[in-house]
């Protein structure tokens, strides 16, 4: 299970579910997990990991960083460990405006593609002038 804010979802079905939001909502998003701490207990393990998500609002001229946890309880399965139940905190935010992204200082770098499109998906990876830029 994930808890995002008030909404429960199933593990199968969140993806789906926060795809759909983030397409509507924003541009684009970025999400990092840093700090992490777990405690193991046979096959149970209890972590909590720190957050920060880059959020670029559909009006190209807003930005957001959150700044949370997640609380997770997972589970060794078939000798594998899988996430049972995910929390999810946020700490702060800080807005500010999108105008740097189009500043000289960020000029020709990639825009990121929520599609095949993308980068990510290029194989081989070859530095390149080709695609979509800032």
């Amino acid at each position: 299970m994930d808890e995002h804010g008030p909404i429960i979802t199933r593990a199968p079905d969140y993806a789906a579910r926060a795809n759909m939001g983030h397409g509507k909502f924003f541009l684009s998003t970025s999400h990092n997990i840093t700090n992490h701490l777990c405690e193991i207990d046979g096959d149970t393990a209890y972590c909590e990991s720190y957050t920060v998500g880059g959020l670029f609002w559909q009006d190209g001229k807003t930005t957001t960083i959150a700044f949370g946890r997640y609380i997770d309880q997972l589970e060794r399965r078939g000798g594998e460990w899988r996430l049972l139940t995910r929390r999810c905190t946020i700490e702060m935010t800080a807005d500010t405006d999108a105008s740097w992204v189009y500043s000289a200082n960020v000029k020709g770098f990639l825009k990121p593609h929520w599609s095949r499109d993308d980068a990510s998906y290029q194989r081989p990876v070859i530095a390149s002038t080709q695609g979509e830029r800032w």
